[in-house]
């Protein structure tokens, strides 16, 4: 009898973990498609971020506020950072250096809105002519708000966020000093898991992320990796506890009977 209650313990750990991983993991099918919409949507982004390089570049010449220079120099190293990036993962995933000549016509339809956000951070907009005349093509993909990643939709917005987010929050020194037993992967789960409930909130931090800006706004807010990781413990710790519940419920069941 007085191993009755260290087995359901037991059991209702199980029965937590089991629903911990269902909740967090992501399916097959969507497994599968990921490797695809990485691969694309790395292809459509770094030529965007050498637009924004290209404006900036243009902003520290022609922009007499300190203000738009000094946000200027933080987009080349910000974009330059991330391009370096994503070429070094694209040549570890898929074994290749990324592709220039396809990418450019997709890439100017899918953020050809997105060159007056960019205009709007560098300042007023006569001190960069606007380029109205990227030409568009009926295959161009468009981003737009979602939850999930599947092909023909946001094409990996999503993914590309989390890339962003991991990258950028690795060097958090939260991670560093309590939790440098956390992987990669337990991040990119956790981050999956907030893109899921939290889709407007996470695209929006990606936006920023995309502008080359989100620093600065991460300095102004308690949001960090630890939190990050804090909430992944949570989960877990609340679905091990759920499941000892049940087992404590069939167990009094049993009792009864």
């Amino acid at each position: 009898m007085t191993k009755q209650p260290f087995l359901y313990l037991v059991l209702g750990l199980l029965a937590g973990a089991l629903i911990t991983s269902a909740f967090l993991s992501p399916n097959r099918s969507e497994t599968s498609s990921d490797s695809n919409i990485d691969r694309h949507f790395i292809e459509q982004m770094i030529p965007h971020h050498e637009d924004a390089i290209t404006m900036a570049n243009s902003a520290l010449k022609k922009s007499k506020k300190s203000e738009i220079k000094t946000l200027a120099q933080n987009i080349l190293k910000s974009q330059g950072d991330e391009i370096a990036q994503m070429t070094q993962w694209y040549g570890e995933w898929f074994g290749k250096e990324v592709p220039r000549g396809a990418t450019q016509m997709g890439t100017h339809g899918m953020m050809g809105s997105g060159s007056s956000m960019h205009m709007g951070l560098l300042g007023n907009e006569t001190d960069i002519p606007k380029r109205n005349n990227w030409p568009k093509t009926s295959s161009s993909p468009k981003i737009k708000k979602s939850p999930t990643c599947d092909p023909g939709t946001p094409l990996g917005t999503n993914n590309y966020l989390l890339l962003l987010i991991i990258n950028n929050m690795k060097h958090d020194p939260i991670v560093t000093g309590h939790a440098a037993g956390a992987t990669t992967a337990i991040v990119y789960t956790v981050c999956r898991l907030l893109v899921g409930l939290f889709p407007d909130w996470m695209y929006s931090m990606g936006q920023s992320w995309f502008h080359g800006i989100a620093l600065q706004k991460l300095e102004n807010t308690n949001l960090t990796l630890g939190s990050f990781f804090s909430g992944f413990i949570s989960v877990t710790i609340s679905a091990w506890l759920v499941g000892f519940l049940f087992a404590s419920m069939y167990n009094s069941f049993l009792t009864k009977k």
